[in-house]
């Protein structure tokens, strides 16, 4: 298995830029009449009348601190416990102060009611003062809610990524493990260490000596999949990217450290497979200096660590086609040399 010419074969066999197999999206509203909306939207109308009714009962006088609790207890209870509710506009608003809807879901359990009340006490004064009667003049509008789950699809591409990659493992007859014993015993199947089999991966990982040492630089995160091929032991970190940017950049050279990892055992691999339009910039000749110096460094450490992989979706594919066809492997192996030298 050459890695180079993997990673140059990824670089002459562009993945597709649009994904056309869901263009409907994540329908969170619904299409036609009221009579027929959806839970989503039937909490945001009670949590839009919530806060109207709380801007009412702190501008009177005397304020009843009884009700106005009463009031913000379900306002909790709603963003608590509705789904997607997070695409609501009062929701939203929480990023304003450098904060997030995630932020204070993560935080919540380790929050008092009591602390709960004051913080969304405070929030709710600046929304009402700042955006409630602005949105109301306008027209609180449910479109809302699926603009922001439109915009949202690109932050669940990491699921599609997976999805995706499974789609080339399935056919082909990988199956999900469920145990050592068929980590060990078969000869094509996976793991999803960041989506449920955590225990499992660790576990194996020990009983290997397998130190994944990226781990301990990433704040403990787990790589997104471990592969099982005949004898050689994939781990697998995958990107979705779409142009540039800061978090777009951070996660490419994210994968780019990944394959700078190695292990004491020969098969045991690295890879990385980074889907998207940006793959196309990563070369040589690039004229953007960001993307020529990541080449470079893709090309060092693959050149460095013979046993790692740098792919995109295409180059992935071909590597796993490879894999489980004796014949591709040897009519690859004798085109190598050409392919690395262009």
């Amino acid at each position: 298995m050459n890695n180079l010419a993997y990673f140059r074969y990824s670089q002459l066999n562009n993945d597709d830029i649009l994904d056309f197999s869901n263009p409907e999206g994540n329908l969170v509203i619904s299409k036609n009449s009221v009579k027929s909306e959806t839970s989503l939207m039937t909490a945001n109308h009670r949590l839009i009348d919530l806060i109207t009714i709380y801007k009412n009962l702190t501008s009177s006088k005397p304020v009843s601190k009884e009700s106005v609790n009463r009031v913000v207890d379900e306002i909790i209870y709603i963003i608590e416990n509705t789904k997607l509710i997070n695409y609501s506009p009062f929701c939203i608003y929480f990023q304003v102060f450098g904060y997030s809807y995630s932020a204070y879901m993560d935080e919540k359990d380790s929050m008092q009611l009591e602390e709960k009340r004051k913080l969304l006490k405070k929030i709710l004064d600046l929304y009402i003062k700042n955006r409630h009667g602005l949105y109301m003049h306008h027209g609180y509008s449910d479109l809302v809610l699926q603009v922001n789950a439109d915009l949202a699809s690109s932050r669940r591409k990491g699921k599609a990524g997976i999805e995706r990659m499974e789609a080339i493992l399935l056919p082909r007859g990988f199956i999900r493990a469920s145990s050592i014993i068929e980590l060990r015993g078969l000869r094509y199947c996976y793991l999803l260490p960041d989506k449920g089999d955590t225990k499992l991966f660790d576990s194996f990982l020990k009983k290997n000596g397998i130190k994944f040492e990226f781990r301990k630089a990433r704040d403990n995160k787990n790589p997104d999949m471990l592969l099982k091929i005949n004898n050689d032991y994939f781990i697998i970190e995958h990107k979705l990217t779409n142009g540039g940017g800061g978090s777009q950049n951070s996660e490419i050279n994210e994968v780019i450290q990944f394959i700078n990892y190695d292990e004491s055992l020969d098969n045991w691999h690295y890879l990385s497979c980074l889907q998207g339009n940006y793959f196309r910039k990563i070369n040589k000749s690039s004229r953007e200096p960001k993307a020529a110096g990541q080449y470079l460094n893709i090309f060092n450490n693959l050149r460095n660590h013979q046993n790692n992989f740098f792919v995109n979706g295409k180059g992935f594919e071909k590597l796993i086609t490879d894999l489980t066809s004796e014949r591709n492997v040897m009519e690859f192996v004798n085109n190598v040399n050409d392919m690395v030298g262009k």
